[in-house]
């Protein structure tokens, strides 16, 4: 059954409702969101009038708007209108129309309400802006300019800072924080980005500009990092700190993640940040950063043997991540059900090219052909694309971090390695294991181990084995999300 609903006088829409039927005695608002894959703020958009703390079985709720158009006469003078539409093309996801607009993903829905980005098409128009203030093509007076803002004063985030708690310590609303920060990612905060805390009325003063009492300006535009180092050979991170004249600590802080235990010739670092910078290319990650967790990830399938290694890992309550090729020992779309039950389980899929291409080999252009080959098939059989990514035999220069970083992924490589696909021998694995932990206890590491389950000894033998020899030595066995602190499997995965 399909029926109308209005979305109240300030959104001035109307729209065509997928319900949704309460069964459970048990739902709530937030469990009906989870489910319809919204976010609960556009649950209360598309439900205006309902009250979640007086949910019972048998209410319908509206969970998708499937279709909308502008009524005639309810539509007020006060209400925000879209002034930039933006027609989807093929391959494009909310996350890339929200980061070429210059917005959050959530303000991309909000915009939008209704808007299913696990559903969208190419052809379909959503809005990229709004303005409470949009002149009016009947209008015949004059046009006002909206009135410009410029930054006046930065904050760098701290350890376990949020957007929440920042915009809270500031006395700002979440609408005003966001405005002043166009593009940031809430849930990707790194230790000393800078963020802006309050704004000024007027266009930013010049470089050259001074104010009365001869202070220089405060820099405005994105902060970000303004010089790359190209680390060489031996370096090491004391050195290139030395050498740019920061801290240790500070070095550290302009390059988040950086293990300094794997620094790889030619690969660049930021030596220096400021306005008008950029965000430094992803850094490669070795190791957890969770100290006592254990990442056991699979690499080339899936394949015939991947589907017993998922019903032992059942049996043992057991997450890992399986990095995925597209065409490889098999080909993905001939295991898109092994695949699919493998992420439906809570396994943390991500990428690993579509043919194990040795990708510092490639051109920007080939490389970017082998990532978005596999994406296209990844959102055909799961609905969705990964934000981890490992490059085949661990192997990348500097342009690929780049463009793995442009393309949104976080680049894993390992530091345990099995070296199962070359030995084909449990015992000399197993030896492989120990030698690569040993020294090390779960209070003072964490680490990542790679495997190959296409590999028979690797899915049936080596596999347990792993499990309960890092258990018995007290690890926490996980996917490579959680070791890093990113828990949360929906920043696991893009549009």
């Amino acid at each position: 059954m399909k029926f109308f609903t209005i979305l109240g006088v300030a959104a001035a829409f109307v729209v065509i409702c997928a319900p949704e039927t309460l069964a459970a005695p048990a739902a709530t608002c937030t469990t009906v969101a989870s489910k319809a894959k919204i976010t609960e703020k556009v649950l209360a958009q598309l439900n205006p009038k309902y009250d979640c703390k007086k949910i019972k079985v048998g209410d319908k709720l509206c969970i998708q708007a499937v279709g909308s158009k502008a009524p005639s006469s309810v539509q007020s003078s006060a209400a925000p209108k879209c002034f930039s539409w933006h027609t989807i093309s093929s391959g494009e996801s909310c996350w890339s129309i929200s980061k070429d607009a210059g917005i959050t993903q959530d303000n991309l829905v909000k915009y939008n309400p209704g808007l299913n980005c696990s559903t969208i098409q190419p052809g379909q128009k959503i809005c990229t802006a709004i303005s409470s203030a949009a002149p009016s093509k009947a209008s015949t007076g004059p046009t006002t300019t909206p009135t410009a803002f410029h930054c006046t004063s930065y904050y760098s985030v701290k350890k376990n800072d949020t957007c929440w708690s920042i915009w809270t310590a500031f006395g700002q609303t979440e609408d005003k924080f966001m405005a002043n920060n166009p593009g940031i990612q809430c849930k990707g905060l790194q230790l000393g980005q800078q963020v802006c805390v309050a704004t000024a009325a007027g266009p930013a003063p010049s470089s050259a500009s001074k104010s009365s009492s001869g202070a220089t300006p405060t820099p405005t535009g994105k902060w970000g990092c303004t010089k790359l180092h190209a680390i060489g050979k031996d370096e090491t991170c004391w050195a290139i700190s030395q050498a740019a004249k920061l801290t240790l600590d500070t070095f550290l802080s302009y390059n988040p993640g950086l293990d300094c235990r794997f620094l790889n010739a030619g690969v660049n670092v930021c030596i220096a940040q400021g306005a008008g910078g950029s965000p430094p290319p992803p850094i490669p990650i070795y190791t957890c950063t969770k100290k006592g967790t254990f990442a056991i990830t699979f690499d080339d399938g899936p394949y015939n043997f991947t589907d017993a290694l998922l019903d032992y890992l059942d049996t043992q309550s057991l997450k890992v991540t399986f990095f995925i090729n597209g065409k490889n020992f098999g080909n993905i779309y001939d295991y898109a059900k092994t695949l699919k039950k493998a992420f439906d389980r809570g396994h943390q899929i991500a990428h690993h090219t579509w043919s194990h291409a040795n990708i510092s080999t490639l051109n920007e252009a080939a490389l970017r052909s082998e990532i978005t080959q596999l994406e296209v098939a990844l959102r055909k059989i799961i609905g969705c694309i990964p934000t981890y990514f490992r490059p085949p035999f661990g192997a990348y220069n500097a342009d690929n971090l780049r463009v793995l970083g442009a393309m949104g992924y976080k680049v894993v490589v390992w530091d345990v390695d099995s070296e199962d696909w070359l030995v084909e021998n449990l015992k000399k694995e197993q030896t492989n294991y120990q030698n690569a932990i040993k020294g090390t206890t779960p209070a003072d590491s964490g680490h990542i181990s790679l495997q190959h389950d296409p590999h028979k000894i690797t899915s049936q033998q080596l596999a347990p084995w792993a499990v309960d020899y890092v258990k018995k030595l007290g690890y926490k066995v996980t996917t490579v999300g959680d070791c890093l602190g990113d828990s949360d499997p929906k920043n696991w995965y893009r549009p």
